[in-house]
């Protein structure tokens, strides 16, 4: 089973367990945690084969005590020998709750950054086009060379230079094999 499934299926069964208003707060939480325990100088230790499970459930219970639901998560992951899908259960969880909430979450990124008034403008467009509310995060990918692209979900819309300089290359690579045939 791929991983991003796997990480869905811990995603969604964590999602199930916390109260609905707790959404947002646990999201931070999970994606704070996610960052700490899989970067230097934790990262090489926590996901480490030789650790025993039982002394990294302790450590997070130390660590994170004011959040049984997330010590709770952290020591599934652990037992079941998953802590290396960590960031994906984080990701997984994030869509699902803007799911359970009516909104959907999209990654928009652009050579340079945009102006509100154009951030705004991309959010209602996909809004629009979703049915529903989005949550877009934006970023900033100088490798676009210009133009813009938008994950939403399983879709990818890609309207950036270098996507356009890559589906030209593919085309006339197709062209030339056609050509020597």
């Amino acid at each position: 089973m791929r991983a991003e499934a796997v990480a869905r299926r811990y995603a969604l069964a964590f999602l199930e367990t916390i109260a609905p208003g707790a959404g947002p707060d646990v999201d931070a939480r999970l994606t704070e945690a996610s960052a700490v325990l899989l970067a230097p100088p934790v990262g090489p230790l926590f996901l480490h084969p030789g650790v025993a499970a039982a002394d990294k459930v302790r450590a997070v219970s130390q660590v994170f005590a004011d959040d049984a639901d997330l010590v709770h998560l952290l020591g599934v992951l652990i037992r079941h020998r998953r802590e290396g899908l960590l960031a994906l259960v984080a990701r997984q969880f994030h869509r699902a709750r803007l799911a359970r909430e009516g909104r959907v979450a999209a990654t928009v990124r652009t050579a340079r950054p945009l102006a509100a008034r154009w951030r705004e403008r991309v959010v209602e467009e996909l809004s629009r086009y979703a049915g529903r509310s989005v949550d877009a995060e934006f970023q900033v990918a100088a490798d676009l060379m210009g133009g813009i692209e938008v994950r939403m979900g399983d879709r990818l819309w890609d309207g950036s230079i270098k996507g356009r300089l890559s589906r030209l290359a593919r085309e006339l690579k197709d062209e030339v094999k056609l050509g020597e045939s």
